[in-house]
C-alpha cells in the first residue's frame, strides 16, 4: 500500500506504516509486515494499540523439506504440484536447485533427480534449470539423459559454455 487512506494500492517495497492496518512485503518476498489496529472498548473510546506483525511465508524448501526422507518419490512430487497450485507464478527455480543438490549429496537421489525434473517441467524455458537437470542426471550415471538436457540448454542458450563441455563430456566428443 502507498500509506494513504483508502484502498489505494501500490508497490510493496514503498509501502509505509504512516496509517494502521497496513500491510508490506519483505524485498525477498518471503516476509510480509501488517501493522493492526486494535480499537479499546468500543470504537473511539479506550486505549486503541497498533501492533506489526512479521509473517513468514512458507518456501518450496520448507513445504519441501517436510516430506518423509523415507517416501518414495511421488511425495516429492504431490508436495512440489501442491505448492505450485497454490502459489502459481512464483520462481521457486533456485530454491529447488539448491535443495535438490543438497539431496543428491546427502543420498536421497530419488527424491533429488524428481526435483530437478519437476523444476525442468515448470521452467521449461529456463536453461538454468534445464542445465541443472542435465547434471543431475550425469551426477546419477543417465548419460544419454543428460546429453539430451545439455541440448536442450544449448537451444535455449547457445552462449551456454558449461552445458557444451559437459555434452561433450558424456557423449566423448
Amino acid at each position: 500500500g502507498t500509506g494513504a487512506p483508502g484502498e489505494d494500492d501500490g508497490p510493496a517495497l514503498e509501502a509505509t506504516f504512516n496509517r494502521p492496518n497496513g500491510i508490506a512485503a519483505s524485498p525477498g518476498g518471503g516476509e510480509l509486515w501488517v501493522n493492526d489496529l486494535t480499537e479499546g472498548q468500543g470504537l473511539g473510546r479506550g486505549r486503541s494499540v497498533v501492533t506489526v506483525r512479521r509473517i513468514h511465508l512458507l518456501s518450496l524448501g520448507d513445504v519441501l523439506a517436510s516430506v518423509d526422507p523415507a517416501a518414495d518419490a511421488s511425495a516429492i512430487e504431490e508436495a512440489y504440484r501442491t505448492y505450485h497450485d497454490m502459489r502459481s507464478g512464483e520462481d521457486s527455480s533456485a530454491g529447488a536447485i539448491a535443495l535438490g543438490y543438497q539431496w543428491l549429496t546427502a543420498g536421497r537421489i530419488a527424491h533429488g533427480v524428481t526435483l530437478f525434473r519437476l523444476n525442468g517441467e515448470n521452467f521449461p524455458d529456463d536453461a538454468n534449470a534445464q542445465f541443472h537437470l542435465g547434471e543431475a542426471y550425469r551426477y546419477t550415471g543417465r548419460p544419454d539423459e543428460a546429453a539430451a538436457q545439455y541440448r536442450t540448454v544449448l537451444r535455449l542458450d547457445p552462449d551456454h559454455a558449461n552445458a557444451a563441455a559437459r555434452l561433450a563430456q558424456v557423449t566423448g566428443g
